[in-house]
C-alpha cells in the first residue's frame, strides 16, 4: 500500500484512541439507594435509641438520638426525644450528685463512690464528680498509709522491747 492510503487509516486510529469511553448513566435504582442511605441509617439509629430507652440506658439513647439528628437535622420527633433524654440525664446527674455528696459528708465512701461513678457514666465530663472521687481516693490512700505506719511503729517497739 502506498503512504497516501495509510494516512486516513492512521488518522482514524488516532481519533479512536483519543476518544473518551461513553459513560453509562447511573440506574435510577442505584441513585435512589444512595439517596436513601441516610434515611435508612436514621431509621436504624432511631430503633436503637428506643431499645436503649426501654432498657433504661438513657445515655446511650441520647447518643443514638443525637446521631439521628445528625442524619436528619429537620426531624422534629428526634429533636424532642433527644431533648427529653438530655433532661432525664440532667435530672439523674443532679440526684446522684446530691446522694454522693451527702454520703461523702457522712463518711459513707462506698455509697459516695457508687453515686459519683453513676454521675460520670451519665456525664463523663462532670468535674465535680471527678473531684469527689479523687478526694475519696486520697482519703483511702491516707488511711492505708496511716495504718501501715502504725503497724511499723508497733513492730519497731516490739523489736526494741525484745
Amino acid at each position: 500500500m502506498r503512504t497516501s492510503a495509510w494516512l486516513p487509516l492512521c488518522g482514524a486510529l488516532v481519533l479512536v484512541a483519543c476518544a473518551e469511553a461513553p459513560v453509562q448513566p447511573t440506574a435510577p435504582a442505584q441513585r435512589s439507594a444512595a439517596a436513601d442511605a441516610p434515611a435508612t441509617a436514621a431509621t436504624e439509629h432511631r430503633q436503637l435509641a428506643r431499645r436503649h430507652a426501654q432498657a433504661g440506658d438513657i445515655a446511650a439513647a441520647a447518643r443514638e438520638w443525637h446521631i439521628v439528628l445528625l442524619l436528619a437535622p429537620g426531624d422534629v420527633e428526634a429533636r424532642k426525644e433527644y431533648e427529653a433524654q438530655r433532661a432525664a440525664i440532667r435530672e439523674r446527674v443532679r440526684e446522684s450528685m446530691q446522694a454522693g455528696l451527702t454520703a461523702s459528708r457522712n463518711g459513707e465512701t462506698e455509697r459516695a463512690t457508687t453515686a459519683m461513678l453513676r454521675v460520670l457514666a451519665l456525664d463523663p465530663e462532670n468535674a465535680e464528680a471527678a473531684k469527689v472521687l479523687r478526694d475519696i481516693d486520697r482519703q483511702h490512700a491516707t488511711r492505708i498509709q496511716a495504718s501501715q505506719a502504725q503497724r511499723a511503729a508497733r513492730e519497731n517497739q516490739t523489736s526494741v522491747a525484745n
